[in-house]
């Protein structure tokens, strides 16, 4: 059995004791080897009394998944030190980066045509953000890139792409605020929620993918996989140490983490120099097909769960498509 494990999934603030206890129940009930993917730990370092409190609740959860498994993955490489810091065990531990949320679908000339005088873009560069609104992603920034962009005398608009106000309102409407106070809120597109196909129409739209998440691109976001898929270049912050150290993303800008004005020079530089090159796009897509396919993920998955069952690792490509 594989479980995956994605703490704010289960419970408020990725406090989910009874989640973290199905792996024991698996493997009591049902007699089955069990992995685990740990997709996020929920938690950061903090001097907050109430974060210290949340800090030790996860530990225990992490003990009780940990226990219960017969083999651990996590989705960056720095999640398997942290965990074997934490919860030290002799279980096999594997890294598997995600694969893209969002699969590209093919577009016509004609039809992104229409989408760019549906919206008015015929003559504008297009920054874009997508996936769920979170204050650690940092969107505030997205806003000020815009607003530079405009003051630099470039016709640029900022995509909001797929449901951003319905997965957190009060944060869209700080965010929204904040484009007004600065005059673009006219500026901003907001797409509303959308269907996968209709998410992906929307990416190819894009000239430059905005990812200024507080500790830079990792293995572990599948928003930044899915412009990767799409080919789009990416303005993002360095990553952390043991995010994404094995892999460079050939084409985009990335610059000190949390350096907010050295994001925003980049990336309005980026577009003002047109660096939108098909080469560039194709040079990203081959990247993320070598590297963050799902054939490739799915593969990984098949050998790290027969060898931690004892089986030699035979894959069949065919149940992976």
């Amino acid at each position: 059995c594989s479980f995956q494990f994605v703490p704010q999934m289960y419970g408020r603030r990725g406090i989910c004791w009874n989640a973290s206890q199905i792996p024991i129940v698996l493997k009591e009930k049902i007699r089955s080897k069990v992995a685990v993917t740990f997709h996020e730990f929920a938690w950061n370092p903090s001097l907050n009394p109430t974060d210290i409190l949340r800090s030790w609740i996860m530990k225990f959860q992490m003990r009780n998944l940990i226990n219960g498994c017969d083999l651990a993955i996590t989705t960056c490489p720095r999640y398997v030190q942290l965990l074997k810091k934490w919860v030290p065990t002799k279980i096999p531990m594997e890294f598997i980066p995600v694969g893209a949320s969002i699969e590209p679908v093919k577009m016509s000339d004609a039809e992104k045509k229409i989408f760019f005088k549906q919206y008015g873009l015929e003559t504008a560069k297009v920054f874009g953000v997508f996936g769920r609104l979170s204050s650690f992603r940092n969107y505030p920034t997205a806003v000020r890139v815009l607003k530079r962009a405009r003051e630099s005398g470039i016709n640029a608009v900022l995509m909001l792409i797929g449901g951003m106000r319905s997965s957190n309102p009060p944060l869209f409407r700080k965010l929204m605020q904040l484009a007004r106070s600065l005059s673009v809120d006219q500026n901003v597109i907001e797409t509303g929620e959308l269907t996968e196909p209709w998410v992906s129409k929307h990416l190819q739209l894009v000239d430059l993918f905005l990812f200024p998440q507080s500790d830079g691109v990792s293995t572990r976001n599948t928003t930044v996989m899915a412009a990767l898929a799409h080919g789009l270049p990416i303005a993002a912050y360095e990553p952390v140490s043991g995010n994404f150290d094995e892999y460079k993303i050939p084409y985009g800008v990335f610059t000190p983490r949390v350096n907010e004005e050295s994001f925003i020079q980049a990336a309005v530089a980026w577009v003002t120099k047109s660096n939108n090159s098909m080469n560039g796009r194709e040079t990203n897509i081959q990247y993320f097909q070598t590297h963050f396919s799902w054939r490739l993920i799915g593969e990984k998955y098949i050998k790290a769960v027969q060898a931690a069952g004892g089986r030699e690792a035979t894959v069949k490509t065919e149940v992976l498509v």
